[in-house]
């Protein structure tokens, strides 16, 4: 009976194992900091080139400096 029960619960316990998977790769692409801190670098230099405004660069700066509070915070409660 046990064995019959092992092979019935196979497809969920596989299935389980997947979905376990897929939310470990997107809690690490959600907290990893290295696109963050790409698209920070790009918009100083669109700045620098005076490609957006002050305006702009401070509203998207203050987004993305909190994104990498937010990462911070999460890596310290790990």
């Amino acid at each position: 009976m046990f064995l019959l029960d092992g092979v019935l619960l196979a497809p969920g316990r596989a299935l389980w194992w997947v979905v376990e998977q897929i939310a470990e790769r997107a809690e690490a692409e959600l907290y990893d900091e290295e696109p963050v801190l790409k698209e920070l670098s790009s918009l100083y230099a669109s700045f620098e080139a005076e490609q957006i405004s002050l305006e702009q660069f401070e509203a998207k700066e203050q987004t993305l400096l909190d994104r990498l509070e937010q990462i911070k915070r999460h890596r310290e409660g790990l």
